[in-house]
Parts: C-alpha cells; structure tokens; sequence
C-alpha cells in the first residue's frame, strides 16, 4: 500500500512515516501543499494523509482541488480543530475522515486501516442482521419476512447502521452522513429518530435494542446473539507491545528536543516584547504558528498536558493585542510549559509492575476507571489516550490501595471516573476527595436522580455526567482538571510571629508550585511587599510592633494594592474578631486549628478565583 503524507511538521512526519513504515506502508512525504498536489497528479495512492494547516496551499483547498480533478484516494485529514463547522469543512471538501490532533498512533492506524478497507470492499445490495433484511435497490425494510414501515431518516439510520456493523457513530457524525448542511437538526433531533427507529424495530418483534448506545462514543450495530470476545481494552501501555516502535520515538523525541525548546524561545521572545510595551506583529504571527504545531505534536510524544497549555497559548495569539491582564498569564502558560517539555520528556517504557492488581504509577497523571461497562471504559480511555494520559481500570480495592502512593507525589494524582451504577459508594468519594491533595472524582451514572446529585456534590466530587455521555464531555472534564492541576506559579506572602507557622505553610505550599515569602517581624512587611509584589497575603492577628488589622488597613489604602487578596490567619474563633477582620477588607478566614488539607484547598481556590477574576474583570495588582 502506497501512502501520500503531506505534513509540514518535521518531527511530526519523523513520527508518522516510523508508524506507517513499521506497518508495511509505502510511505512518499510532501511538506507543503503544492508539492502534495503535483505528487497526487503523478501517482496513483491509496491513501492521502492531508494536514489542515500547510504552506503555500492549505489541506482543505488542496482536498477541493483532488477531488475536482477526480482523484478518488481516501483523504484523511489532520486537523488542530474539533469544532463541528471545522469538520464540515472538510468533509464538504471531500475529506473521507479526519483526526484531531494530538494524534494517537493506534487510533490513527485504525482509521488508516478502515479506510483502506472500506475502498476495497464492493458494496452490497442486501443488507442483513439475523432475520432483519434492507434491500438497498428496492429500498425495502422486512423482519421475518414482515415488511417495517420507516420514515426516510428512519432507513438512513437502519442503512448506516447496517453498512458498518462494527462502527461506533457519534451524534456529529450521523448528521454529517444523513443531513444536508442546510437543515442541520439538533443532537435531540437525532436522538428522536433513534429512539422512533428503536421502537419500530421492537414492535417488528425484535428482543432488545438493535441500535446500542455506546457510552462516551455515540451508536453502533447491536452485535448477533451469538457470543463476541469482550472490547480490547486500550491503555497507554499497549505501546509497550510495540518496542521499535516506541524506542523511534523516543529518538525523534530526542532528535528534535531542541527545536521544540527553540520553539518555546519564540514564545518566549514574544512575551518579553509585549513586556516592553513593543508588540511585533510578526513575532505574535510566528509565536502563534510555533504554538500550533506544539499543540498538534506534543501529545503525540506523550506530553498531553503540554498540548493543552499550547493551545492556550495559541489562542492568546490569535488576539491582535493582549490586554494587560492577559499579558502576566501569556508567561505563566509559557513558563509551565517549558517546564513540561523539561521535565516530561518522552522515554523508554518502564518494565510492567509485578502485581497487576496494584499498577505504579508512573506518568505525572493518570486516569483510574471504575466501571464495570466495556463500552464506557472503552470511550474514556480513548479519550485519555488521546491526551497522553495512562489510564486503569481499577477496582475499589486497588483504588484504596493506590492512595499511600499518589500522596507521596504531589500534585501528581490520578483523575477517577467512578460508575455509580457499579459502585455506589459516597464513602469512597469522599475517601477520595479528602486525600491531600484531593483527588478529583467524576461520577457517572444512568439514573435521574436530584438528590444522588446533591449527595455526590456534597461528598466533593468533582462533576456529576449523566448517562450516556460524549467523547466531548469526557474529554472537556479531563482538560478542566488538568488545567486546575497545573502548578499555580503564584506568590504569597505571609506574615507571621511564629516561625514554626511560617515554615509549616512554606512546607505545604511549595508542592504545589507556590512561592512563599515569609515575614516574622511585620515592621519588614511593607518592604516585602513592595519587593515580591504577591499574588495572595496571609496575615496573623495578633503580632508585636503591629497587628494584622493594621498592616490589613495600610494594604487597602494603597491604590496599587487595594485589590491584594488577604486571607486572616488566627487561633481567635469569636465571631467578633471575624466581623473585625472582615470590616478592613479581608476575603477569608482561617483559624490555626484548620486542618493541613483545608488550609491549602482554601488558598489554591483562593489563587484560582482570583486569577480568573483577574483575567476576565482586568484587575491588576
């Protein structure tokens, strides 16, 4: 099989030839679209791998420009985008599939395969499952015999369903197939016809649904009663089977390490001219470039994380101007993610732990599942896969048994899917939530059910998603919460006559990426504010020389930091002191009684409310 490649990114096509050519692919490479579309003409492909954005001729046009000439090579498109009028756009143009970057080489394997599969098969003109027959020439639909009397959406779906016995079809990709862009329906919209479909079919006789519901993925063809091998299992560690080819990568990463960082440079550069209140236009076009591309590859090298703050970077780009409250957090995404490249690089897989039953961890997060339904594992492993992500599927027991080891590593902890409809535990939430540093829980569950809600919510769960659940959602929840678990890069300062408090909270802060600068005698305060310009101040009541109120009023009568967040720490419970506190400006209140674990979620939720607020009311101080 003979594969056209057109892809600008160097290391990125390094990456994709190794995986083609370790599957027997013939593999010819074109870096711009121009010199794609003139290698097209000449030979006859199999497949054509296009990038969205390239050089000189972008993927979309050049997908207009093949199929105008009748060039009928599957297409498969290589895309940073995932909104739907993105991949309308190049279906309109011809496109046959696309894949969203970063790419997961297994997945991208799989579409490359189905593709190629799907050329080579002549389609049928009868279609059947068990005694359920649809007649493609006369457009006739019977069961035992008995003809089924669909509406024309009705058949399509029967029909796709049909044609692709073993394909999994999201929302977005039925309607792509069975409506016409003029009269796009809402996902409720086709819901209805499933759901009509569904008790047409029922009514015909047929046990069960034909039509399944495929958690997290969207629909597919129930499979024949005749018993199927359970779904295999996907995890990051199935690369481990494949050690050539992991060990390329490993070298390309190697290979191509400083141009990334180079890359990082350049955003690194732009910053600094945005610092200076000297904007080069070109530069913000390059950084945005350069940022696009780390988006689209570092996940690929495993660094999923790193794709997201990429992304948002890129999109910070894209803005003709920063405004100044966005400026501080172009660093902060910079600084992070240089970080990331530094410290996550890609390497030799490890050795599989000896006890499967009790997995190390070994990646900076990982995904724990605990469910017992194949399909809604099945779609959150994609999805974490996709991100770079390791992801398990535990029971409670080994769960509980993982917890000593995620506390050792802060802030590296795992993000757990817990299906209540197979382990309905609020004790386990909470379990699980109160670990320092909590760990994040997502619930899942077919049952509409207000007051489970409220109790999940109360136990501290993370989200709550209702039964069946999106691709999209999965992944939404996972870059939320890798978003929040990014070390903060705050400063705080804090004001203290105890020396043991003050290297309690160093202690307990600096896990999480926090500076903390400590003051003992406040009559050094004024100077350390001005010198560390914090992003959040602790301050104790009571102190010799001057007390927190005091140094709280002064703080407040300074225009540059009346907007200085300020936390009260004291060991005064009365409800007097509170309203004393609360009168000269403070935001919160802490007693030195507080456990560890609420100390610290109370100031991390402090800096990220704060820094929200900053970044979208333009506060700055």
């Amino acid at each position: 099989m003979r594969v056209l490649l057109v892809e600008d990114d160097q290391y990125l096509v390094e990456i994709l030839v190794e995986n083609l050519v370790h599957q027997n692919y013939t593999v010819d490479v074109a870096i711009d679209g121009i010199l794609g579309w003139e290698k097209a003409q000449k030979i006859s492909y199999d497949l054509i791998i296009l990038d969205v954005d390239l050089p000189r001729l972008d993927g979309i046009s050049l997908c207009k420009r093949l199929r105008s000439q009748n060039i009928t090579t599957p297409i498969l498109l290589l895309t940073a985008c995932n909104q739907r009028e993105d991949k309308v756009k190049g279906f309109d143009a011809g496109a046959d599939h696309y894949v969203v970057k970063p790419l997961d080489l297994q997945e991208l394997s799989a579409r490359i395969r189905a593709l190629l599969r799907r050329r080579q098969q002549a389609p049928p003109t009868l279609l059947e499952w068990e005694q359920l027959r649809l007649n493609l020439n006369t457009c006739e639909v019977t069961y035992q015999g008995k003809p089924l009397n669909l509406t024309p959406k009705e058949y399509g779906l029967l029909e796709l369903f049909l044609k692709h016995h073993q394909r999994v079809f999201s929302l977005d990709v039925i309607i792509e197939k069975l409506w016409d862009l003029e009269e796009t329906p809402t996902e409720n919209t086709v819901r209805a016809h499933i759901k009509g479909l569904r008790n047409k079919l029922k009514i015909a006789g047929i046990p069960g649904n034909v039509i399944e519901t495929v958690y997290g993925l969207g629909y597919r063809l129930k499979q024949p009663s005749s018993p199927q091998p359970e779904p295999k299992k996907i995890s990051a560690k199935s690369l481990q089977h494949q050690p050539k080819l992991n060990q390329a990568i490993v070298q390309i990463w190697k290979r191509y390490q400083t141009k990334i960082c180079d890359r990082i440079t350049i955003l690194e550069e732009f910053y600094l001219s945005l610092q200076q209140g000297k904007p080069d236009q070109n530069l913000r076009r390059q950084a945005q470039q350069e940022a696009h591309k780390l988006a689209g590859s570092l996940g690929t090298f495993g660094l999923g994380r790193g794709s997201v703050l990429a992304r948002e970077i890129e999109q910070l780009c894209e803005s003709p101007t920063l405004t100044s409250e966005q400026i501080p957090h172009f660093k902060q995404l910079v600084f992070k993610l240089r970080q990331e490249v530094e410290h996550n690089a890609p390497h030799s897989p490890p050795l599989p732990p000896e006890n499967p039953n009790l997995p190390l961890i070994k990646s900076s997060h990982q995904v724990w599942i605990l469910s017992q339904d194949h399909a809604l594992t099945q779609g959150i492993q994609t999805a974490s896969l996709n991100l770079g992500i390791d992801s398990q599927i535990l029971t409670e027991q080994s769960v509980l048994s993982n917890l000593k080891k995620t506390s050792q590593n802060p802030p590296n902890f795992p993000i757990v899917f817990l299906d209540f409809d197979y382990y309905h535990s609020y004790e386990l939430v909470t379990q699980l939530t109160e670990q320092t540093p909590s760990i994040p829980v997502i619930v899942l569950t077919e049952q509409k059910n207000f007051t489970q809600r409220v109790k999940v919510s109360q136990a501290g769960g993370k989200a709550f998603l209702q039964k069946p659940v999106t691709s999209e959602q999965i992944n939404k929840v996972i870059m939320d919460v890798l978003r929040q678990s990014c070390t903060l890069n705050a400063k705080v300062l804090i004001v203290d006559d105890d020396s043991q408090i003050l290297e309690a909270f160093q202690a307990l802060l600096e896990p999480w990426g926090i500076q903390t600068f400590l003051v003992e005698d406040p009559r050094h305060f004024w100077e350390s504010l001005e010198t560390t310009n914090p992003d959040l101040l602790i301050l104790d009541i009571e102190m010799p020389y001057l007390d927190g109120i005091e140094l709280c009023q002064v703080v407040r009568a300074d225009p540059r930091w009346k907007s200085l967040p300020v936390i009260f720490l004291t060991s005064h419970t009365n409800g007097d002191m509170k309203h004393q506190v609360f009168l000269v400006g403070a935001d919160d209140y802490l007693t030195k009684t507080t456990a560890a674990p609420l100390l610290v979620n109370r100031i991390l939720n402090r800096l990220r409310r704060t820094q929200t607020l900053r970044d979208s009311s333009g506060n700055v101080y």
